[in-house]
């Protein structure tokens, strides 16, 4: 390329390459091409001079590459909204009513016993506003309550006009279908997930009920964090006093509560919670 661009008139030299029928001099490489403006040895002048030989064309391009404006918020932007939602939509003993927020949406919900995989909790229909949760029986209602906060977020933040159908799993979407494609998907499922966690634990009750929960159980501040857990048996001890409590009342998974508890800098976890060492909730009081 440096030697190409030392060169200030090669246009012979390109002539002879897609005219002679044995030019075999390839000192210039093996691209040649006439574009309707010029000679040249590179594919995107080639590209450039078709879509500007035709002004409709070239609008069309443009037009098709510009950003929408999709509605993307900040994270405290994000936990605002959801705050708002929730205190429209809390109950007497502040606890989320969703189905209420998705009668309000006109979203309609089904619960079948199909499973499409081991994986996908729900699908969501933006066309038809319905979502379809799959495995009953099968997945657990802290499943089903967080992706249906996910979807409800999809439409509070108007995502429904850029996005025809989406599939939820545990732990991310798959299967989605744009109506465009010169947006950001991974940007829109974050903003739907961060959305879904401020509503189903929404930080200034989240916040007072957790300081409860410590001063009752008295729980000390161990220096990193409000509540430190890792595998010590006074540690999980404090687990199952403050974070199962939690999880029983907001209706969320252990993991959901760890990563909104950690974001919002109210715990430290030096312990991994999976399904298959989560702590069991049996018989675990409520307040």
């Amino acid at each position: 390329n440096r030697q190409k661009k030392r060169i200030k008139n090669i246009t012979e030299e390109i002539k002879a390459a897609l005219t002679q029928e044995n030019y075999d001099d390839w000192q210039f490489g093996n691209t040649f091409i006439q574009t309707p403006n010029k000679l040249t040895l590179y594919p995107k002048d080639f590209i450039n001079d078709i879509i500007h030989a035709n002004k409709k064309l070239s609008i069309s391009f443009l037009s098709s590459n510009r950003k929408l404006n999709t509605p993307y918020l900040s994270k405290k932007q994000l936990s605002l909204s959801a705050q708002e939602l929730y205190n429209k939509y809390k109950t007497k003993d502040h606890k989320l009513d969703i189905y209420k927020i998705l009668n309000k949406l006109n979203i309609k919900v089904k619960i079948t016993e199909e499973i499409k995989n081991k994986d996908v909790i729900a699908e969501i229909n933006f066309t038809k506003k319905e979502i379809t949760l799959f495995g009953k029986n099968i997945f657990s209602d802290t499943q089903y309550f967080f992706a249906l906060a996910h979807e409800i977020g999809h439409f509070y933040l108007n995502h429904d006009k850029y996005l025809i159908t989406e599939q939820k799993t545990d732990v991310n979407s798959t299967n989605i279908v744009p109506i465009g494609i010169n947006f950001n998907i991974k940007r829109m499922e974050f903003q739907a997930n961060y959305f879904a966690a401020c509503l189903v634990l929404p930080k200034i009750f989240l916040t007072r009920i957790f300081i409860e929960l410590l001063k009752e159980n008295d729980v000390l501040h161990r220096g990193f964090s409000a509540l430190y857990i890792d595998d010590q048996p006074c540690n999980l001890e404090s687990y199952r006093k403050i974070c199962l409590p939690l999880c029983n009342y907001f209706n969320v998974s252990q993991e959901t509560l760890k990563i909104r508890l950690t974001e919002l800098g109210l715990a430290t976890f030096n312990r991994e919670f999976d399904q298959q060492s989560e702590i069991s909730t049996k018989n675990l009081y409520r307040f």
